[in-house]
């Protein structure tokens, strides 16, 4: 049976230490990595290492990884290291839950980074509550970081650049839209520094909404678009104006718009804003259940009818 080894102390070459291959964290700023580094010329090292002998005369690092990058870009040889033996069982699990604990304390990971290690924890089987209690937080931030991981890959590299908020409330409102390249081009196009969370969930609901309506009006029998979409005639008879034509201007409003997604599947909002009005004076019309596609003679007075072969023959 082998006894265990007590963590012993020494200086290790800076050459035999390798990073922890389950560092959540995997942007290190150069210039913040050189004044520590040069700092710890100046004061020498006052905190050591915590590493874990390989077994083959390397040593992971489990804390301290931004002090040893920083030596050996100042040329600092050297570092003072706590040993521990190496765990044969769960050694990768040990590891980011130890690099987890360091850097959340430190707050040193970005919203992305904390979230992605989570996901590993989730994938090697651990629940929410025991990640939580392993890493010292609280089961709700678990549970908001998971949920983040569910964005695509584009708007998570917006989320940790600053562009786009970390907030749940964004996050849900992102994924609430279901297509995914409408949500991609959605989130590009509100992304920047500063921007609100209520201008985010606001675009989301009103494109969800624009949608459905979208959905409503392909299958609802609107009597007012029915007698729209037929030919109208200018008031000089000499050209006719098809009802496409009026989408096609609406359409080329919205192309032009900066708020417009522009995202293949998503509405356009001018367009639906028409069909919508039309589709709800129908529906409030006490006329409305005497009104077939076949006989819509009742309808041709209806002012609703009117406006809309008004925007036919303008466009």
């Amino acid at each position: 049976m082998q006894t265990k080894t007590e963590p012993e102390m020494r200086l290790l070459a800076t050459s035999t230490l390798v990073p922890n291959p389950q560092q959540p964290r995997k942007i290190f700023d150069r210039d913040a990595l050189l004044g520590l580094g040069n700092s710890m010329k100046e004061s020498r090292q006052i905190h050591p290492l915590i590493v874990d002998d390989a077994g083959n005369g390397t040593y992971i690092v489990v804390d301290g990884e931004r002090r040893w990058r920083a030596a050996e870009l100042v040329g600092i040889h050297e570092l003072m290291a706590i040993i521990r033996q190496p765990i044969e069982q769960n050694a990768d699990t040990r590891h980011l839950i130890e690099a987890l604990v360091t850097s959340t304390q430190r707050e040193e990971l970005s919203p992305v980074e904390f979230a992605r290690a989570c996901g590993k924890l989730k994938e090697m089987g651990l629940s929410n509550r025991s990640i939580a209690d392993k890493i010292g937080t609280y089961t709700e931030r678990v549970r908001i970081a998971l949920r983040l991981l569910e964005l695509n890959e584009e708007l998570l590299v917006l989320v940790d650049a600053g562009k786009l908020p970390k907030d749940p409330r964004v996050v849900d409102a992102l994924l609430s839209i279901e297509d995914s390249e409408t949500r991609v081009k959605l989130g590009e196009k509100m992304a920047r520094s500063g921007i609100g969370i209520d201008a985010i969930v606001n675009a989301c609901r009103r494109l969800n909404e624009s949608l459905q309506n979208q959905a409503q009006a392909q299958t609802e029998d609107v009597p007012a678009l029915a007698l729209a979409k037929r030919a109208v005639y200018r008031t000089d008879n000499k050209a006719t104006a098809k009802w496409d034509v009026v989408r096609a201007a609406s359409k080329g409003m919205c192309d032009a718009c900066d708020a417009n997604p522009r995202a293949p599947g998503a509405p356009e909002p001018a367009w639906w804003l028409i069909t919508q009005a039309a589709s709800s004076t129908c529906k409030e019309c006490s006329m409305r259940k005497s009104a077939v596609n076949k006989d819509l003679s009742i309808c041709k007075e209806c002012p609703a009818v009117a406006l809309l072969q008004r925007l036919a023959v303008a466009a």
